[in-house]
């Protein structure tokens, strides 16, 4: 195998096999209401403008129904690429459907103003508002817990507001047959939110955990440990997240997503590492010993056992972390030494500051126990630090990716954004690694 010739760039890496078949589905499934309309027989207008203004409102209404289900958490639908792509792929859909409906509304009304314009009106509000808390919540700080939950309530009334109008001045979508298609798949659009907030959260109530140490592991860095109360213990693979929530019931406490720390070995029990930076990490270490937590998943691919890609030849592993991204990549590490791993591994962890480092005492033991040769940074060291300083980018990962058939090793990276893509850019830049050799977790997508 020329593993030369299967080095592209990992921007490109959506499904198991590549994009292709994922996409012909979706837009298959997209295109439906078009293609029904011809399967029923309706008459079709004269002017292409007209059909143009048609096609681009029912291909918008079907991307913004499709959002529900590719941010519903739903295992069928993130798939082999995971809940962070996934997310992010949700996005850029809502993005086209923003085009779509501004080409519907500027072709349209070139023909005639709607008949029901206060709907318009508010149709249009709604999309503004959407767009604008998208692009700006994080900029405002506004709590995400309550921005999450509007956005999903902004996003159901605008379906519905769009569905009105297509059923009442649609000419295709006045078919009955059509209107039911409308109908049931708003129907399912709502299914999908009640599945979240209330079908999940039902379910979990029957399965408490109970908080059971919570303890400093690092500068505002919290190990907090749950045992489950009168049930077998949640599986998962080692570097795998799920969403957890604290509080009397799970209804009260809202789910946020955290890495487990512990690895599958040490179940029953399972520890997440929680750094304070958000609105509700922020009061992390006030949560009393004894109390309950909820737990749902888990999801992720930042596994040796879930991988984007098809099998390759793996000579060795290399994990890429930095800051709290170090925190799925320590469970993945702890199920290596449990299960006696022999494959060369090397480790490249980046933090700000030294007491932001995380596990160095149990690192140290692992190099003993693994054939693990790790390389710690700082990217702002203080007088007295004896290791590497300087950052992971490009021109780091040139250096010191060099060892013997770096090509066949398995490449690991968590942590910010702008990390993940300076990692990807520079294995691409290294050369010769196998596209599906690259593995990554992004949790941005859920700021």
């Amino acid at each position: 195998m020329d593993t030369a010739k299967q080095a592209v760039p990992y921007r490109y890496i959506f499904t198991k096999n590549g994009p292709i078949a994922f996409i012909f589905v979706y837009a298959l499934f997209m295109l439906a209401p078009l293609l029904l309309t011809r399967l029923l027989g309706v008459e079709r207008s004269d002017s292409a403008l007209r059909e143009l203004a048609v096609g681009s409102g029912m291909l918008a209404l079907m991307l913004l129904l499709s959002l529900f289900w590719l941010s519903g958490r739903f295992n069928w639908a993130s798939g082999v690429r995971g809940l962070d792509l996934t997310l992010k792929f949700h996005r850029r859909i809502a993005g086209l459907a923003l085009v779509l409906i501004a080409v519907h509304l500027m072709v349209i009304i070139g023909f005639s103003l709607p008949k029901y314009m206060g709907l318009i009106a508010v149709g249009l509000l709604l999309v503004v508002l959407q767009f604008l808390l998208a692009k700006a919540h994080t900029k405002f700080k506004m709590n995400y817990d309550y921005w999450r939950v509007s956005h999903a309530a902004l996003a159901l009334v605008l379906v519905v507001v769009m569905v009105i109008h297509a059923i009442a001045e649609g000419h295709y979508s006045s078919h009955p047959l059509l209107s039911a298609y409308w109908v049931l798949l708003t129907l399912a659009a709502m299914g999908s939110l009640l599945y979240v907030h209330v079908w999940i959260p039902y379910q979990q109530r029957k399965r408490p955990y109970r908080v059971v140490e919570i303890k400093p592991a690092a500068d505002s860095q919290w190990l907090v440990t749950l045992s489950p109360q009168g049930f077998e213990s949640m599986t998962f693979e080692a570097g795998q997240y799920a969403f957890v929530s604290f509080g009397p019931s799970p209804f009260v406490g809202k789910p946020h997503p955290f890495s487990f720390s512990s690895c599958p070995s040490d179940r029953p029990n399972i520890s997440f590492t929680i750094k304070q930076v958000g609105d509700f990490t922020d009061a992390i270490e006030q949560i009393e010993l004894g109390s309950n937590a909820y737990v749902y998943g888990p999801y992720g691919h930042l596994s040796l056992s879930k991988r984007r890609g098809t099998q390759m030849r793996e000579k060795g592993i290399v994990l890429l972390a930095a800051g709290i991204g170090m925190t799925p990549i320590m469970s993945m590490l702890r199920e290596m030494r449990a299960k006696q791993e022999k494959k060369p591994i090397k480790l490249f962890y980046a933090c700000r500051f030294e007491q932001d480092l995380l596990y160095m005492d149990e690192l140290s033991e692992l190099a003993q126990e693994l054939d693990l040769d790790m390389k710690i940074l700082l990217s702002q060291p203080q007088a007295g630090w004896q290791g590497d300083s300087g950052r992971i980018d490009a021109e780091y990962l040139k250096t010191h990716i060099n060892f013997e058939h770096h090509q066949d090793y398995l490449y690991f990276s968590c942590g910010t954004t702008p990390f993940i893509r300076s990692v990807s850019k520079g294995l691409e830049g290294v050369g010769g690694i196998p596209m599906f050799n690259i593995v990554f977790e992004d949790f941005s997508v859920y700021s």
